[in-house]
């Protein structure tokens, strides 16, 4: 960032003089993550983008026939293709050397062997915060580097030359209560095909279909089961909408999109809408706002050695603390501000693509 400009929701981000209803007022509770767009809208969007890449990708790069291609010789099915489809005769060789594979054995090994040292930056210039950041670039450094992020990295770079493209994703793990990764197949994965660069964050939008059973969708979205069965119904796959242990048993995909959009809230101003979606044909299963964002935020107590110095400011001790409770007075070296628990001004899309 230039000069001292802050990025907007990053941890240390504080926003003084914010106006709150006074105490008694009632006021209607907003769920910070409600997305104001109408469900026939979505669909209508949301299938425009799937249609132009599936025509984009068809038309002008040949892509999943292309993708089918590179698997059969990668597997060496070449073989069992060509019996299959009986151009081989009985005198004919069924010998082959799977030289691809071999080499993909070699060069995957190379490339993981270099993976780079990831290293963390101070947000002040400042003992303090030079520590905390040399702290934090050893953890994620060690983070990267173990068995199973490697095996992720591994995999995806597997992906590429086959595919393409590959994609790892991130997510929270609640029954870990960690952060996860994983590889997800190139053919599960759509975007914006219209973007210049790799970035997920720079696409308007991304898109995974999502494997589960009608089980697992109808409990996950239970409050549009009766939209979701009538869709399976227009299908063909829940005869008369009745739930069979056949049909809760079948699995299907639906689709989890992540875009960006951009909302006129005035003549002079515009809003920026970062959002996922999830979607089986023409119903909603879900929408909200990208749930990975601190949008509130809340009311800290900082202060600071010289008023003047931002780069002073630190938690309060308990002197202060105790001046602010017994006396309901904010000490002169005291300041209430809003802090946002966020690392990056924007939400981020939780993908990271490789080739392209």
């Amino acid at each position: 960032m230039e000069g001292n400009q802050k990025m907007q929701g990053s941890f240390n981000e504080t926003i003084p003089d914010v106006n709150y209803p006074q105490e008694g007022q009632m006021t209607p509770p907003l769920d910070p993550l409600k997305l104001e767009i109408e469900d026939e809208e979505l669909v209508k969007i949301l299938d425009d983008y799937e249609d132009g890449y599936n025509n984009f990708y068809t038309d002008k790069y040949n892509l999943f026939e292309r993708r089918k291609k590179n698997e059969v010789y990668y597997f060496g099915r070449q073989i069992q293709q060509a019996e299959d489809e009986k151009r081989l005769k009985s005198y004919e060789s069924r010998y082959q050397d799977n030289v691809l594979y071999e080499i993909m054995g070699t060069v995957k090994p190379l490339a993981m062997s270099r993976v780079p040292d990831m290293m963390a930056l101070p947000a002040y210039d400042s003992d303090e915060a030079t520590e905390i950041a040399d702290q934090i670039g050893k953890v994620i450094d060690t983070q990267i580097k173990e068995q199973d992020s490697r095996f992720v990295l591994g995999l995806a770079y597997k992906h590429l030359p086959i595919y393409f493209t590959s994609c790892i994703k991130t997510w929270w793990d609640n029954e870990e209560d960690d952060y996860d990764f994983g590889v997800i197949h190139p053919d599960l994965v759509k975007f914006d095909w219209t973007c210049p660069t790799n970035d997920s964050d720079k696409m308007k939008w991304v898109m995974q279909k999502v494997p589960a059973t009608v089980q697992q969708i109808a409990l996950k979205f239970p409050s549009k089961k009766d939209e979701f069965y009538k869709e399976l119904e227009k299908d063909g796959l829940m005869p008369g909408g009745k739930e069979t242990w056949k049909a809760l048993a079948t699995e299907i995909k639906y689709s989890e999109v992540w875009f960006t959009e951009y909302k006129r809230k005035a003549d002079d101003e515009v809003e920026r809408i970062d959002a996922v979606v999830w979607k089986y044909g023409d119903c909603i299963l879900g929408k909200m706002k990208n749930p990975n964002f601190d949008y509130e935020g809340e009311r800290r107590y900082f202060a600071y050695d010289d008023i003047k110095d931002e780069n002073t400011k630190r938690a309060i001790n308990e002197s202060e603390l105790a001046q602010l409770l017994f006396t309901g007075q904010t000490p002169g070296n005291v300041k209430e501000m809003q802090v946002y628990h966020n690392y990056f001004r924007f939400p981020r899309k939780p993908f990271f693509f490789m080739g392209l």
